[in-house]
């Protein structure tokens, strides 16, 4: 995420600040490259891929980050492997809403379990067991690759902070309107 140069690659075409639209993104027809529309192809197709290869792998990683308690768990696992109750308690301690609803969203056990072995199962986390006790003790742990991911979108935590005049107002539309949280 921090590659300026590849995220625009993948999308197609560069961001640009000399237009009158400050930054957005150039029409359909710009993207094309000269050697595609001399030979009367479609859209370039990039070092990453198509356009449609690179909304597909979006989605995938939309798709591993869009749980509503998966964030939280990873934030709560990141100083370190947690039992079951270390990581209730401190997912509970979040306000993962705020803002965004009116509702105050509660994180149930029974929610965390399944969460949790949804995560096992992806390969997100893992679940070790020390057999020293009864019963035998339970940790919870990052998978390194998946914290990988969460260490590579923070510069979009940076984005949000820069332009927090669009999440208020994403977020009062939300409230509004009646939209659902994370």
């Amino acid at each position: 995420m921090g590659d300026t140069a590849a995220a625009t690659t993948c999308l197609g075409g560069s961001m640009t600040s000399n237009n009158s639209h400050h930054g957005q993104r150039q029409s359909n027809a710009d993207l094309d490259t000269d050697a595609d529309r001399a030979a009367g192809s479609g859209p370039a197709t990039t070092t990453l891929g198509t356009m449609e290869d690179c909304l597909r792998e979006l989605y995938d990683i939309k798709y591993l980050w869009s749980d509503k308690w998966g964030p939280a768990i990873v934030a709560a696992l990141w100083d370190g492997p947690l039992r079951y109750n270390d990581i209730l308690e401190k997912v509970r301690s979040y306000s993962i809403a705020a803002g965004w609803t009116d509702k105050t969203p509660v994180l149930h056990e029974s929610i965390l379990t399944r969460t949790l072995k949804r995560m096992v199962g992806e390969g997100l986390i893992t679940r070790s067991e020390s057999s020293g006790g009864v019963p035998p003790s339970v940790w919870y742990a990052l998978n390194p690759s998946f914290a990988e991911s969460y260490e590579v979108g923070l510069p979009l935590v940076d984005w949000a902070r820069r332009n927090s005049d669009l999440i208020a107002r994403a977020k009062a539309h939300r409230r509004h309107h009646g939209g659902t949280a994370a």
